[in-house]
């Protein structure tokens, strides 16, 4: 339990994190990728934990995550339609743009 709220608070927003011993029995049904190993309080060892992508073998979903300070992007493609991501993505650059451009 003392690990698994220590995962639960190492985990970013809509994210689910899971230790590397839940990862070995879950590995054939779950999509999952590696963190970087890190320390928290009351465990003497740093932790080795995975993010939990999905099923595996559910329906095939694109999603890109990039993170940056003071900035996160998901984009799951595996919903919606290339061309109206590339259509959105387009439409918040230009606002980034006019945003950067304008006093504030």
């Amino acid at each position: 339990m003392n690990l698994a709220s220590r995962l639960e608070g190492a985990a970013h927003p809509g994210t689910i994190l899971i230790s590397h011993e839940t990862w070995s029995l879950v590995k054939d049904a779950v999509e999952a990728k590696e963190t970087p190993p890190f320390k928290v309080k009351g465990i003497a060892q740093p932790i080795q934990a995975y993010e939990v992508l999905g099923l595996s073998g559910a329906p095939s979903a694109k999603i890109i995550r990039r993170k940056a300070d003071g900035l996160r992007v998901t984009i799951d493609l595996g919903r919606g339609n290339r061309d109206e991501a590339v259509r959105v993505l387009k439409e918040l650059i230009g606002e980034i743009d006019r945003g950067a451009m304008s006093p504030s």
